[in-house]
């Protein structure tokens, strides 16, 4: 599939209600991409036959994204599944009639991930003549600052001058009604693909969408085409400087990171707890070196998704000799996914094995800190593939 640049933006509404919404945006974003925007199907034939004629038209020429409505079952939900399937970027819009709008709303937890969320934000205010607000909203629990400093650098690069709002609250939900007001649009990155077509109502864009009455908007990157550590493993999902604990301790504060951050559904804690803890009674995941890989499949779709723990005081993981283990990734997995989690594997391996590496973990303050470590990936390559 070619570049973006070179490829259409398909505007795709499937009902009344935001099919300006989704026009507008569209034309927006096609001016400021400097492509040509088509809107696809007669969305007063139905939502299956619109994604029939997509279908029939992606397989001739794929566009580059496509703009559609807000997922639900029986209209959005479909094209998360063909932006997937087709590697596109999306944009997904819940606006109804194209309402006014006063400010645009960036909640993000910081980070060149955001890079996709701010120049949409940044068109789409500068379209509206309105200001667009980055908000920080940082968890009582979470260890790291957020990491304003960086996405200061890209706002501004993208013509963003509002000052960077930080907010303490006990949940993203709790943040943004400090700060949402009625006329807001508010702009949110999509979770992880398969959490997107099979768990979407359990993901915060959807717990968003049932707490506020605003316009919304999600935002759907393209996979990339090379996996980054710093994909999987989000600042949020590092956990410094943890207390010894025994085995089955970890394995279930590992999972709770990963609930607690909406990468599962809570309802899944227990199961994946009582599978890792089978896995490990089979063969222990530690490794050597100081590390383990606690590994879960699922029947899912989509890419994977984990997270870590630091305990410089070590784990007995049941290693060979009886070292015990400092570094623990937990990483989740489709079962059609094992290329993916090998090639992640790969990327860990050859960093840990290195002792002076893993001294240099140890003393690591943040989760930024560590993942500059492990994926040293220049500013400029994160925000090539962010924007793609």
């Amino acid at each position: 599939m070619g570049n973006l640049e070179s490829q259409s933006i398909w505007a795709v509404p499937t009902t009344n209600t935001n099919k300006e919404a989704i026009e507008n945006c569209g034309n927006t974003l096609a001016a400021t991409r400097n492509v040509p925007l088509e809107t696809v199907g007669d969305h007063n034939q139905g939502i299956n036959a619109v994604l029939a004629s997509a279908r029939q038209k992606a397989t001739e020429r794929a566009p580059g994204m496509i703009l559609t409505d807000w997922p639900d079952h029986k209209t959005g939900q479909p094209w998360l599944q063909f932006a997937l399937d087709h590697e596109l970027s999306g944009v997904f819009l819940r606006w109804p009639n194209a309402r006014a709008i006063k400010r645009v709303i960036i909640p993000t937890s910081g980070g060149s991930q955001v890079i996709r969320q701010l120049w949409i934000a940044h068109a789409i205010a500068k379209q509206h003549q309105c200001p667009a607000q980055v908000v920080h909203i940082v968890r009582s629990d979470d260890q790291d600052a957020p990491d304003s400093a960086t996405t200061t650098l890209l706002a501004r690069g993208l013509g963003i001058t509002t000052p960077i709002v930080v907010l303490q609250a006990p949940d993203v939900l709790s943040g943004l009604a400090s700060t949402v007001q009625p006329d807001d649009l508010i702009v949110l990155g999509a979770p992880n693909p398969w959490r997107l077509t099979e768990q979407f109502d359990s993901t915060l864009p959807a717990q968003v969408a049932k707490a506020f009455s605003n316009p919304l908007m999600m935002l759907l990157g393209r996979k990339p085409t090379r996996i980054r550590l710093r994909d999987v493993f989000w600042p949020q999902m590092i956990a410094l400087q943890q207390p010894s604990a025994n085995r089955n301790q970890v394995i279930a504060q590992l999972v709770e990171i990963l609930v607690s951050h909406n990468q599962v559904p809570s309802f899944w804690r227990d199961r994946l707890i009582e599978q890792a803890l089978v896995r490990e009674e089979i063969v222990s995941t530690a490794v050597g070196s100081d590390t383990a890989f606690p590994h879960i499949t699922m029947p899912i779709h989509g890419g994977l998704t984990g997270c870590m723990g630091i305990f410089p005081d070590g784990v007995d993981f049941g290693g060979e000799n009886g070292h015990h283990t400092r570094f623990v990734f937990m990483l989740l997995t489709p079962q059609d996914c094992y290329n993916e989690y090998l090639d992640v594997l790969a990327k860990i391996s050859r960093k840990l094995i290195d002792p002076a590496i893993r001294q240099q973990l140890l003393a690591c303050t943040s989760a930024h800190d560590v993942l500059a470590l492990l994926d040293p990936d220049d500013d400029a390559s994160c925000i090539a593939d962010d924007l793609a």
